[in-house]
């Protein structure tokens, strides 16, 4: 299963801010898109609410929820720049395709576009030359191997 890589930011840049006021988690923010579910854990049980109490496979308790990221593109590096970090920015065009799901040209925006039918692949990474029909424009997508699913077949454990 490949995904377009233009859905998704590379892990390495991808950032968080966790926002805490109390000793309570009140919002992550990222500064990408992307749907990123964030595992909070607290190993302070005391007084907590038993409605987040949770335990690990070993017994390891502690209080939990899960939040999900609110994208927001110019706060996330206004933090990191506290820090003296830079963020990597997409531009706006690049932007505008991945909004689009990569399903518009980048330069005219048309959706009339047609990809190729061979993919190079190299291990995780592939990639496609996709041309615009109304423009002529051709540029590149690139996805990222994530997976399989729909598995049929005798499973073993190796």
């Amino acid at each position: 299963m490949f995904t377009n890589a233009i859905d998704q930011k590379k892990p390495s840049d991808i950032r968080l801010v966790v926002r805490i006021e109390g000793g309570l988690v009140q919002a992550v923010y990222a500064n990408c898109p992307a749907v990123i579910r964030v595992a909070i854990m607290d190993y302070d049980i005391q007084g907590g609410d038993p409605d987040e109490m949770l335990e690990l496979d070993d017994g390891t308790r502690f209080l939990g929820h899960i939040e999900e990221t609110f994208e927001s593109p110019c706060f996330v590096p206004e933090v990191f720049a506290a820090f003296d970090e830079t963020v990597p920015v997409m531009d706006g065009q690049q932007q505008h395709y991945l909004a689009h799901k990569g399903m518009v040209c980048p330069v005219c925006g048309e959706s009339d576009t047609e990809a190729g039918r061979h993919f190079d692949a190299d291990g995780l990474n592939a990639s496609v030359t996709v041309r615009c029909n109304p423009c002529a424009s051709t540029w590149t997508d690139h996805y990222q191997l994530v997976g399989f699913d729909n598995l049929v077949g005798a499973v073993t454990n190796k």
